[in-house]
């Protein structure tokens, strides 16, 4: 079990480390992956990103139901990990020069 922490931290800070200024603010970790890139490794297998890109949503889904609940609007229903994963790449093949980030707030826009 320990191999795979080793494995996937360097993976993580990678990740994290990458950022894209968009609309006067910082997009970072998952988010600012490119759609192209995202597809590319997808097509390559890599399980790993496509959780990664889904837990990215999820976190930011979180974030816009806990902004909706503060303003007194009704929290929306989450799609389930399948769905969101279905929906980038549906959303990266439609756009892909866009991130994940374009592709939660479509998301987002949609439930």
């Amino acid at each position: 079990m320990r191999w795979k922490a080793y494995a996937i931290f360097p993976a993580l800070m990678v990740l994290a480390a990458s950022s894209v200024h968009a609309e006067g603010f910082a997009i970072a970790g998952q988010g600012a992956q490119s759609c192209g890139k995202y597809l590319e490794l997808e097509k390559e297998g890599d399980k790993l990103n496509g959780r990664l890109a889904t837990l990215w949503v999820q976190g930011f889904l979180s974030g816009t139901n806990t902004q909706r609940h503060w303003g007194s609007e009704s929290m929306k229903i989450q799609p389930d990990p399948e769905s969101i994963r279905a929906f980038l790449t549906k959303y990266c093949t439609d756009n892909p020069l866009e991130n994940i980030y374009s592709a939660s707030m479509a998301l987002e826009m949609k439930l």
